[in-house]
């Protein structure tokens, strides 16, 4: 599993941040995480607002450096050359991540959405699990600083008075985005107004989104395992989509029901065991906006093997090692940090 989050501002996100976070930083042979590759990376661990261990590296993923990079980063075809393989870095920087990568610890990253999208990307390439939680200290220093004209890592740097000793280079970078990580969190917890705001709109954005039990058997339906499904949850309605829609999913109530277009149906039933014993019927007419000739279709929970998988999940004991970061981070939201399995 390889998934990666970014959290957005909560009093438990802070709580968290103040005792201890990693700042991330790469340079890159340019933009774009499918065809570039990361030359450097760099993280420094923070405890109570000191950095205390740090981690950089070049890397030989490429041999030559485009013009563009080494205008910004300085970084030559020569030092690139000289530098350790890739299995051998990111061996080493899983290493010095540690907890990081089952989610107990935060990285923190300045546009950070940038950089996690090409360890995302590297990740997936050398077949590195890891199930990451993340903060952007760009899209925090909106907030704390919002007279601020321009939010990249100079600025804000400047207006905390943090000196960079060498910019666009991975370790320094990231010694600095650690550095104004520490330097807002005071800022933010005074900005509750703020804070309330987010964290309500986070939780309305919350409604609309289905939990992953109800994602794993929307997903057995389509026949869609890795590629990308869009989710959206109305009512007790399950929308799900590519870039057409394909159904709607209902499992609350005392029998489940899909509604989906005949047309859509026949590639459905493949799914057999799902749909054994369905009863069909035509759509309502707020169905057939949805769909054109919607059908509705009832199945038997108890006969459906990918409906059984789904209440195995959710019977499962629950605890904390159960849950993946993004459920834990819910849980720590909701109860402050504290939680007690049953």
């Amino acid at each position: 599993m390889l998934s990666f989050t970014k959290l957005g501002l909560s009093a438990p996100l802070l709580s968290v941040l103040e005792k201890r976070f990693i700042a991330f930083d790469t340079e890159t042979t340019g933009l774009n995480n499918y065809y570039d590759r990361i030359i450097e990376v760099g993280a420094v661990l923070f405890e109570d607002g000191k950095p205390v261990r740090q981690y950089g590296s070049l890397i030989h993923s490429v041999n030559y450096v485009p013009y563009e990079a080494k205008m910004v980063n300085h970084i030559t075809d020569q030092m690139v050359r000289s530098a350790p393989e890739p299995d051998k870095v990111y061996e080493e920087l899983c290493a010095f991540f540690g907890n990081a990568l089952n989610g107990d610890t935060v990285l923190v990253g300045h546009n950070a959405t940038f950089d996690m999208g090409f360890l995302n990307a590297q990740f997936a390439r050398m077949g590195i699990n890891a199930d990451i939680v993340y903060a952007d200290t760009c899209s925090l220093s909106r907030i704390a600083l919002p007279r601020l004209y321009s939010h990249r890592q100079d600025m804000v740097a400047n207006a905390f008075g943090i000196q960079n000793r060498q910019s666009h280079r991975a370790v320094t970078d990231a010694e600095v985005c650690g550095q104004i990580m520490t330097k807002m969190i005071p800022l933010l917890r005074k900005n509750e107004k703020v804070m309330k705001e987010t964290e309500k709109r986070q939780e309305k954005q919350a409604k609309f989104e289905p939990c992953e039990e109800e994602k794993v058997i929307c997903r057995t339906l389509s026949g869609e395992t890795s590629g990308t499904l869009y989710f959206q949850k109305a009512g007790k309605l399950i929308h799900v989509r590519t870039e057409q829609p394909l159904f709607s999913l209902c499992l609350s109530g005392k029998r489940p029901y899909l509604v989906a277009s005949r047309s859509n149906l026949e590639r459905l039933l493949q799914e057999g065991e799902f749909l054994a014993g369905s009863k069909i019927q035509s759509g309502s007419a707020a169905e057939e906006k949805l769909y054109t000739d919607a059908v509705r279709v009832f199945s038997d929970v108890e006969t459906s093997a990918a409906a059984r998988a789904v209440l195995q999940l959710m019977m499962e004991d629950r605890t904390v090692g159960s849950l993946n970061a993004k459920e834990r981070w819910k849980l720590r939201r909701e109860l402050e940090l504290c939680w007690i399995p049953d």
